[in-house]
């Protein structure tokens, strides 16, 4: 596991062949409208393109509803859009992916202390 969070170094997540990077914006998180990049490479750096992306955030405490969507392909292994974290508090990013090649990848990324707004 690892943080999403915004800056030249973002968080990743590396197992088999494929690395996942995530960034969140703008910083510091609040609650309300951000933006989730996500950047997926194969083993040699080259960008994977042609996967279909679907996020679903949920708080880390019980009780609340999850908040997902999709993220469309904006560049070379470059995904992005919109995401409402409804609440402030620590949140867990799961990310889905079904890979042009038929290979389904699923990694989580925890984004920590989102502010009020």
């Amino acid at each position: 596991m690892s943080a999403c969070r915004s800056g030249a170094r973002s968080s990743e997540i590396a197992t088999s062949e494929i690395r996942v990077t995530c960034e969140v914006t703008p910083q510091p998180v609040r609650a309300g409208s951000a933006r989730v990049s996500l950047t997926l490479t194969d083993k040699s750096g080259s960008p994977v393109n042609g996967a279909t992306i679907r996020i679903e955030g949920h708080m880390t405490h019980p009780g609340m509803a999850p908040v997902s969507g999709g993220l469309p392909q904006i560049g070379p292994g470059q995904y992005a859009g919109a995401f409402e974290f409804t609440m402030p508090g620590d949140w867990a990013l799961i990310v889905q992916a079904s890979l042009a090649g038929g290979e389904k990848l699923e990694r989580r990324f925890d984004v920590k202390g989102v502010e009020a707004r």
